[in-house]
């Protein structure tokens, strides 16, 4: 399912950055935005997102459970991996998660369980 395409949510672009070039190199299309509103207008515009990947805390705005609320309301077939540095993120238990700073060997391993979870 490596051509599946990927929505990553990231107020800072390094991180933004970093996480497009290794969905990238693993063969997944990747479509990034800085903001929640940015997200929002991207799951809109690309409508074969099939995984949104979201930090959490993100400053200014939405922060990554409303991003992914408001996300779901619109597009229940999504499926949504939080990430954040905060370990003590709280999160639904039965959302998936990886913590930053992330590999991108764990990443791929967790989107591949994310997605995966689609087919069962």
């Amino acid at each position: 399912m490596s051509n599946a395409t990927v929505l990553v949510v990231d107020d800072d672009s390094d991180v933004r950055g970093v996480a497009v070039r290794q969905l990238t190199s693993l063969g997944y299309h990747v479509v990034a935005a800085e903001s929640g509103v940015q997200a929002l207008a991207l799951l809109d515009a690309t409508p074969d997102v099939a995984l949104m990947l979201v930090d959490v805390s993100m400053p200014g705005g939405m922060n990554g459970p409303e991003v992914a609320a408001r996300a779901a309301s619109t597009r229940a077939d999504l499926k949504i991996l939080f990430a954040s540095g905060n370990y003590e993120a709280t999160l639904p238990a039965t959302a998936h998660f990886i913590a930053k700073p992330y590999r991108k060997r764990e990443l791929a391993e967790k989107i591949l369980e994310v997605l995966g979870a689609s087919a069962t």
